[in-house]
């Protein structure tokens, strides 16, 4: 028929989620042609405000270079974002910052960090970005958290890598990297026999 992009109408299209001895019935989905053919990698809720949350999109099915897309969507709003912006990678990781609402940090698949600003008038720029060429995390970024560090100044991003490194960062002055940890592999002992 002629449903609105985004809702789901009528008992004949009810569409069930079964998840063990639980089920659910689909209300509606947020959809719109910015993410046809992308699929969602990570959602996270807006700190303080639950009406809103985020979404990281990978690239357009089957071409990853497409790059990928972070969705800010309001409960309110299901068939548009209200912010969107545009990543050179797929996105892998998100977070919402504490103490300032209107950032949310982004981590992507070739090791990028990225901090946007959801309120900036210029929507597809990054407010800050750090990537590989800068000798940072140097494989896929799988968790980005911000977290309070009352004894470093207050609010600081962190992140963990396939690279097995895990940075903090400050943006007081642009994204500056310290290396909290680096997780090195070490061989099997059973395979060593």
């Amino acid at each position: 028929g002629s449903e609105a992009p985004g809702l789901v109408v009528g008992d004949d299209e009810e569409e069930i989620i079964e998840a063990g001895e639980y089920s659910a019935s689909l209300l509606w989905r947020f959809a719109c042609d910015l993410v046809r053919d992308r699929k969602v990698s990570v959602i996270v809720q807006h700190k303080s405000n639950p009406n809103l949350f985020a979404a990281g999109y990978g690239g357009v099915s089957g071409d990853e270079s497409t790059g990928g897309l972070v969705l800010v969507w309001s409960v309110k709003n299901i068939m548009y974002p209200e912010r969107y912006f545009k990543t050179p990678f797929p996105v892998v990781a998100l977070d919402f910052s504490c103490t300032r609402p209107n950032l949310i940090s982004a981590g992507l698949v070739d090791g990028s960090v990225l901090v946007l600003d959801i309120h900036s008038a210029v929507l597809h720029d990054p407010l800050l970005e750090w990537s590989v060429t800068t000798g940072k995390h140097l494989d896929v970024v799988w968790d980005i958290h911000w977290a309070f560090k009352e004894d470093r100044g207050g609010e600081r991003l962190v992140s963990i890598s396939s690279d097995g490194v895990v940075f903090e960062w400050s943006i007081s002055k642009g994204l500056e990297a310290l290396e909290l940890s680096r997780l090195k592999r070490t061989a099997n002992p059973a395979r060593v026999a």
